[in-house]
């Protein structure tokens, strides 16, 4: 069998699905023929089996080998594409793209390829001129409106994100993907009524969905209805999102059942700032009965949280560093994601905490506030600011707001601004005229921010864990909202139930943060006056992003 006969071989098993046959049969073409000109299609093809089913080194293996046969073949280096964007590379998948796009400057997939690879970049004004372009050659396809909708969601073009979600459907009004987006830019738009009748039309097409219910479920937690919402928020774990956080141990999830003589591990999802909004439900397990309560964190906050009295009497332990394996957990009967505990322990309400829930260092907090004196001893008030979360952050480009926004803060008289912001972030603080003073190098996990923030007047931060921490360490935390927040600082008021003293500065108008800044800068200046208090005795605060950590 020569290597064009291997070829049309291989290619019939391809065709039929029989991956299997196909791939012994390119690799022993390869092997046989390293040489012959239909070796490229042999590699670029195992290629293409490695990538469907998700073998995204290996595919890059076989598809840079076509390549070296081949250097311009606009499907091979389409492929390549999809292969590096799967692996994260944005910057090498748009490259490949574009080649490809130059070698095919018609084609359908090229166009829309890197349309999406530039939408997952952030380069959302070039994407949605690609599939402007894409729709301009097949005017009737679906899923090329679907991108350019999503490319205008991600642009922060909501309302034009919307309208064509709704062509979307107008054409396939089956396309669950445009019902549960739709619903998410709706929600975003403050329509959060027609964002549920959204999240019910594509149940009532596929009842099993997990994005409609996890979307639903959201939507109920913003709306303030804990009872249906604590109960749809478990579908979470059948989210495409959520797989790499599962946990799949042999011991069984507990079902809110006694726990007298069992042991019970509790393991934190998502978020650092989820891990601390949740920790209040973790002594109710003790309270219960529980032989012995193992809570499993993020490693970040293992020392500030091994002393927190929130959790006296229960083993506090480092997340498995094969998570979502537990290799190295101690021995445990039963196990329970942290943010389940609402409905398990049937509390349909947020639990408010009658005291701090955590607690910092005083022998840190001193450091601190001698050096923060120290720094600036006639400033009247020590306040802060977090402008910035985790870029990777899927909301990041709503909660976080450039540091230039924050211009009317600087003109503030008395006020001593300490910089708790880490990560990129850091940078922009060279534009500020008077230097603030600079943290971040002393921030080497939770327990040192938080002796930080206690030796603070206030905290004013936008929504990342830095409120969190803040909140539970008792202290008066100032949160800046965007117009469409997360659930948990649900919709219309100033307080909040999950932390005592917490006030909510919220936009008005979507993406306008001078509105909350205005009246930050207003309440702040009246507390430097001495004509006001924060909402407890304290006595310093802080520009902050606490460690690059997000809920």
């Amino acid at each position: 069998m020569g290597a064009k006969t291997n070829l049309q071989a291989a290619l019939a098993k391809h065709m039929a699905g029989d991956l299997r046959g196909a791939e012994a049969l390119y690799r022993d073409m390869i092997r046989r023929y390293p040489r012959a000109p239909e070796t490229r299609h042999a590699h670029g093809n195992l290629g293409a089996i490695h990538l469907v089913e998700g073998r995204l080194e290996h595919a890059e293996q076989s598809l840079r080998a076509a390549l070296r046969l081949a250097p311009n073949d606009p499907g091979v280096l389409g492929n390549l594409g999809l292969a590096l964007r799967g692996r994260g590379r944005l910057d090498e998948a748009v490259s490949c793209h574009r080649k490809a796009l130059n070698g095919a400057p018609t084609s359908a997939n090229a166009l829309n390829n890197l349309g999406v690879s530039l939408t997952e970049r952030g380069d959302t004004e070039e994407a949605i001129a690609c599939f402007e372009r894409l729709l301009g050659l097949t005017p009737d396809a679906p899923d090329a409106l679907f991108n350019l909708s999503v490319a205008f969601e991600r642009a922060n073009r909501l309302e034009e994100a919307a309208r064509h979600y709704g062509k979307v459907l107008d054409r396939a009004p089956g396309h669950l993907g445009a019902l549960n987006n739709l619903g998410n830019t709706l929600g975003e738009l403050g329509a959060v009524d027609e964002a549920l009748e959204c999240y019910g039309r594509a149940l009532s097409l596929d009842p099993e969905n997990a994005d409609a219910h996890w979307n639903r479920a959201l939507t109920r937690l913003l709306l303030g209805d804990f009872a249906n919402g604590w109960r749809e928020f478990e579908w979470r774990w059948k989210a495409p999102v959520m797989q790499g956080q599962r946990r799949r141990f042999d011991q069984p999830a507990w079902n809110g059942g006694p726990l007298t003589g069992r042991t019970i591990l509790l393991h934190a999802e998502q978020g650092l700032g989820d891990t601390l909004q949740f920790l209040r439900f973790v002594p109710l397990l003790r309270d219960a009965g529980a032989t012995r309560v193992l809570l499993e964190v993020q490693p970040p906050l293992l020392s500030l949280l091994r002393a927190s009295p929130a959790v006296e009497g229960v083993e506090v332990i480092p997340r498995s560093p094969d998570f979502p394996g537990g290799s190295n957990l101690p021995p445990f009967d039963l196990h329970a994601p942290l943010m389940s505990l609402p409905l398990l322990l049937n509390r349909s309400h947020p639990a408010a905490p009658d005291t701090p829930l955590l607690r910092a260092s005083e022998a840190a907090t001193r450091i601190w506030t001698d050096r923060l004196t120290a720094a600036a001893p006639s400033a009247r008030i020590r306040c802060g600011l977090v402008w910035a979360g985790r870029r990777e952050h899927a909301n990041d480009r709503r909660r976080s707001l450039p540091l230039a926004a924050l211009a009317p803060l600087r003109e503030l008289a008395g006020v001593q601004w300490v910089s708790l912001q880490v990560g990129p972030a850091v940078a922009d603080l060279a534009s500020w005229s008077d230097a603030p003073f600079d943290a971040s190098p002393f921030l080497t996990d939770f327990a040192a921010t938080a002796a930080a923030l206690a030796s603070l007047d206030l905290v004013v931060t936008v929504d990342t864990a830095v409120a969190h921490l803040a909140g539970s360490l008792g202290r008066p935390t100032w949160v800046l909202l965007p117009f469409a927040p997360d659930w948990r600082w649900m919709l219309g008021r100033a307080d909040s139930p999950w932390y005592p003293t917490a006030r909510l500065f919220r936009q008005s108008r979507l993406g306008d943060w001078s509105g909350p800044v205005s009246e930050v800068a207003g309440e702040l200046q009246r507390l430097a006056d001495g004509r006001g208090a924060p909402q407890s005795s304290v006595s310093a605060c802080a520009i902050a992003s606490c460690n690059g950590a997000s809920t």
